[in-house]
């Protein structure tokens, strides 16, 4: 039997009878000792109890708060719900559509505008240059109606800006110069027919008359 007075560890016995092998004083501090450890378990296991049921006070509180909200949420959309009603929908629908329409009616107008300016302001730059390179006086003269039909266009707006009237101006006095070109070259004697069928016919486009009559001036 151990002789040692010194209380050992009771976690190293391997059976309750390994206790027993001690002189009585150590079994009686082995007691003391498991009683200690004993009420030291139970107070932690109280307070574990403690903090878990508090915690699940907690919890409970939360889903409570929870449902609370959730119902006040519920009947705020009962109460949205009620007041978009089919017609009221119907009626905001038609009136998104319409004003959706009108935006697009208005964009298209701005666009096609801005299109139609365009093509009058480049189109004395297009005739100025192919007459500098000797181009065909026909697509010149096509050119020139083009850009008539696009200032009528521009003419019926009710806000014309005034630059539109400045480019017909400009439009017109290329057109002055391609009709001198057109009379030059009809007056020449050495010209090729083709030449020559190709010149009256750019200049019935760009006075709005026929070849018919252009030969019938020169005869006069």
């Amino acid at each position: 039997m151990a002789l040692s007075t010194e209380a050992p560890d009771p976690r190293e016995f391997k059976d309750w009878e390994d206790a027993f092998q001690y002189p009585i004083p150590v079994v009686r501090k082995l007691e003391q000792q498991l009683r200690n450890n004993a009420d030291a378990n139970r107070e932690k296991l109280r307070s574990l109890v403690g903090a878990s049921y508090r915690s699940l006070l907690d919890t409970a509180e939360t889903i409570i708060d929870m449902e609370v909200r959730m119902d006040k949420v519920e009947s705020k959309l009962a109460r949205v719900g009620q007041s978009c009603n089919s017609r009221g929908l119907e009626r905001i629908s038609n009136n998104a559509g319409r004003m959706d329409v009108y935006s697009k009616s208005r964009d298209g107008e701005r666009y096609a505008f801005a299109s139609q300016l365009s093509v009058l302001r480049n189109a004395p730059l297009v005739m100025t240059r192919l007459m500098r390179t000797e181009g065909s006086y026909l697509l010149i003269a096509k050119v020139l109606v083009i850009s008539r039909l696009v200032h009528k266009a521009l003419t019926k707006s009710t806000d014309k800006p005034s630059i539109v009237d400045q480019l017909w101006e400009r439009l017109l006095s290329v057109r002055r110069k391609l009709l001198r070109r057109i009379d030059k070259r009809l007056s020449s004697t050495t010209g090729e027919t083709a030449t020559l069928v190709e010149s009256m016919c750019a200049y019935a486009l760009a006075t709005s008359s026929t070849p018919s009559d252009r030969a019938a001036a020169r005869r006069r």
